[in-house]
C-alpha cells in the first residue's frame, strides 16, 4: 500500500491540502508554512501594494523607492545579480535565457522566443518613435535619431569595448601572424574573407557579428589573419596578394 500524506489546513482560507511542499512553502528553518501557497501569494500581493501607495520598496518595505520603480536602489542591484546569474547559467548549458529550453546555435534564446522578442522590440520601437523617446533612456530625443545623444555615446563605447575583447578572441583563435607573410604585429593583422566576399557580409552584419561568426567550428574555413598590406594587396590583385604571386614566379624561375 501506498504510504498516505497527511493533510492541512490553511490557516488563512481554512482549506485542507496535503502536507507537502507543493502547496505550501519552506520556511528558512527549513519547515512548511501554516498558509497555502495561493493564500501566500495573494498575502503578498497586498502587502506589495500598500508599501508601493506609500512610496516604499515593494521588496523590503524599509527603503524609499527609486524613481518611477518599485523597489529600491538595493533590491533592484539584488534582483539583477539575480537575474544576471541565472542567465550566465542557462548560456552555459546552451538553454533559452526565457523559458530555458534548448537555445538557437548561437543565440541565447529559442525559435519561439527570438521571434516574440523582435515582435516586441518592434512596437517599441514604434512607439518610441511616435513619441520621439530614446530606446534606452526614454527621454527626448532627436526626430532623426534612435538614441539621445548621451545614450547614443555610451553605445558606441560599448561597441568599441566589445570589439576589442571579440577581436583578441579571433586572434587566439586564428594564430596571432599574418597567415600570408608572418606578420606578428597585432596592430597590423585583420580579419580576412577567404573567398573575397567580405563587402557582401558587411552589408549584412556588423563587426561584432562578424567576429562572432568567424569564431563558430562550421564557418572557421571562411576566414584568415592577414596583415593589412597582404588584406590590400589581395583587395587589389583580383584575391591573390602579391606575396603569393611573387613567390609563384619566383618558383617557375628556379625551375
Amino acid at each position: 500500500m501506498e504510504p498516505t500524506i497527511p493533510l492541512k489546513a490553511c490557516t488563512l482560507c481554512g482549506k485542507s491540502f496535503p502536507n507537502t511542499s507543493e502547496f505550501f512553502k519552506f520556511k528558512r528553518n527549513s519547515k512548511l508554512e501554516n498558509q497555502c501557497r495561493d493564500c501566500r501569494a495573494t498575502q503578498n500581493a497586498e502587502r506589495r501594494k500598500k508599501r508601493i501607495a506609500t512610496g516604499l520598496c515593494g521588496a523590503c518595505g524599509k527603503n524609499l523607492s527609486a524613481f518611477n520603480r518599485t523597489l529600491c536602489i538595493k533590491c533592484l542591484t539584488v534582483q539583477r545579480e539575480r537575474a544576471k546569474a541565472a542567465r550566465s547559467k542557462a548560456k552555459a548549458a546552451n538553454l533559452c535565457v526565457n523559458c530555458r529550453t534548448r537555445s538557437l546555435v548561437s543565440k541565447a534564446l529559442c525559435k519561439i522566443c527570438l521571434e516574440k522578442s523582435a515582435v516586441r522590440n518592434q512596437k517599441t520601437a514604434v512607439a518610441n518613435a511616435e513619441n520621439r523617446r530614446c530606446g534606452d533612456c526614454k527621454g527626448p530625443r532627436d526626430s532623426n535619431r534612435q538614441l539621445c545623444a548621451n545614450c547614443a555615446k555610451i553605445r558606441r563605447k560599448q561597441s568599441k569595448a566589445r570589439c576589442r575583447i571579440l577581436r583578441a578572441q579571433v586572434l587566439n583563435a586564428f594564430g596571432r601572424v599574418c597567415n600570408c607573410c608572418g606578420e606578428p604585429e597585432e596592430r597590423f593583422l585583420t580579419l580576412d574573407h577567404v573567398n573575397n566576399d567580405g563587402f557582401k557580409e558587411r552589408d549584412k552584419r556588423s563587426t561584432d557579428k562578424i567576429y562572432q561568426r568567424s569564431l563558430l567550428p562550421e564557418y572557421q574555413g571562411e576566414y584568415q589573419i592577414l596583415c593589412w598590406n597582404c588584406n590590400m594587396g589581395k583587395a587589389h590583385n583580383n584575391g591573390i596578394c602579391p606575396h603569393v604571386r611573387g613567390r609563384t614566379e619566383y618558383l617557375k624561375l628556379c625551375l
